[in-house]
């Protein structure tokens, strides 16, 4: 009897040390934390940062700024001038967008303009953007375009006017909550005392505005730093693994997959990136060419110094964001060193090809004034020289003619102001007289 109960007492002590045991167990494995070796991260092609990204509100502004006051029209082409009154705008909310019929509500272009702020854009842009570049309550179902802006303010409620002068459109969207004590503080600190201007009008689709006297316009020179190709090999191809590098016949570098090819050519410090596409069928809209341009720069922060919308094409299916130093644009001219834009072209709704510059601007170190000729010394030279036909004309800026100084390194830019002309499509400058001879 005593050894019966010695045994269940040896069961049941054995039968707790299990469940102790197994409690154990279990609160160990709940607990347990190992020390895991932390693992490499892996970077995606589209978190390839380069530069910096920008909003398409800011990449897309207008270039000129007039005021059509009493005693006749003054303005600026001042980059920082004209967007800082038109960041005014960009705060805005705006109603829905719909087209003005001047034979029926009586309005008439010059009528418009009288005592109010005109804007001018560097191209004409699709109303289908308006809802992604400004704050408009509705998507815009309207299917023109538009190459200048008049901010009303005759009426109750101001509004903005889109119009396109070639094809002699107008419509209008009224602002909600324009601050117009603010907006007329703005026209009078940079419009109302700013330098004379005048329109030129060199065929019936162009009115161009430019100024009465010479401009003063500083000659620039900048320290650049050479963007990594290493970066521009992991942005651009999906798989930069399999990137083979190579040189190409002139000595530039050569990276590619077996499809893309990617050219960076050091002494120019340039970049070009080929992706083959098979076929040719499709075409962007307007608004696709410029949001899908843009979003492609922006996915490998590909703004490096200030760019800006200047050019787009639905026949040629390529957008370019142009660079601007100080106040200025750069045009890019035959034989020029570098690359002036941001060039993005497409086949088949698909990136096909992306050239640009391959270095950033760094320290400015020297300035020096350039006088430049009035908007009718201009206007009697060009015509003159006979080298434009005024029918093609289609508009006149200011730029910039970007040169290397010979044996620097890092490279050094010099920026010449020179005024340029945009001649059937293309950018041209105009040639002085000392110089053509």
């Amino acid at each position: 009897m005593n050894n019966k109960k010695i045994k269940e007492h040896i069961k049941s002590a054995v039968l707790i040390i299990l469940i102790v045991g197994s409690l154990f167990l279990t609160w160990s494995i709940w607990t347990y934390q190992p020390q895991y070796a932390e693992a490499p991260n892996a970077e995606y092609v589209q978190n390839v940062a380069i530069g910096d990204q920008q909003a398409l509100n800011d990449v897309i502004q207008p270039v000129v700024a007039i005021y059509h006051g009493q005693a006749g029209m003054t303005g600026t082409m001042r980059r920082n001038q004209v967007e800082n009154l038109f960041a005014l705008l960009k705060r805005s909310q705006f109603g829905e967008v719909k087209e003005l019929n001047p034979e029926v509500e009586g309005v008439e272009y010059e009528n418009l303009i009288d005592q109010q702020v005109e804007f001018i854009m560097s191209t004409p842009l699709p109303l289908s953007l308006l809802d992604q570049w400004l704050l408009v309550e509705r998507e815009v179902a309207e299917t023109g375009t538009f190459d200048r802006m008049i901010v009303d303010t005759s009426q109750p409620t101001a509004r903005l006017l889109f119009v396109s002068f070639a094809d002699k459109a107008i419509y209008a969207a009224p602002i909600r909550d324009l601050n117009q004590a603010a907006f007329n503080e703005e026209v009078n600190r940079i419009l109302t005392g700013a330098p004379a201007f005048f329109a030129y009008e060199p065929n019936l689709d162009t009115r161009i505005y430019l100024p009465e006297g010479n401009v003063d316009v500083p000659k620039l020179t900048y320290s650049t730093m050479h963007l990594s190709a290493g970066k521009f090999r992991d942005a651009l191809f999906s798989n930069p693994s399999l990137v083979k590098k190579d040189t190409g016949d002139s000595g530039e570098e050569l990276y590619t997959d077996g499809t893309r090819l990617l050219r960076v050519y050091n002494d120019q410090q340039r970049l070009a990136y080929i992706n083959p596409v098979q076929n040719s069928f499709g075409q962007l809209s307007g608004e696709d060419l410029i949001l899908r341009s843009h979003d492609f720069i922006d996915d490998h922060a590909g703004w490096t110094d200030t760019y800006r919308l200047y050019d787009y094409s639905l026949p040629g299916q390529f957008a370019s964001y142009r660079l601007y130093i100080d106040q200025y644009p750069v045009f890019q001219t035959k034989g020029m060193y570098g690359f002036s834009s941001l060039y993005v072209s497409f086949k088949s709704s698909d990136i096909y090809e992306y050239v640009r510059l391959m270095s950033r601007l760094r320290f400015e170190f020297d300035r020096n004034n350039v006088v430049l000729d009035s908007g009718r010394e201009l206007i009697a030279q060009l015509r003159a020289q006979n080298q434009f036909d005024e029918d093609r004309i289609q508009d006149i800026k200011i730029g910039y003619e970007m040169t290397r100084q010979p044996n620097t390194n890092p490279v050094i830019l010099s920026f010449q102001p020179v005024w340029y002309i945009k001649h059937d499509q293309s950018w041209q400058k105009l040639i002085p007289p000392a110089e053509g001879s």
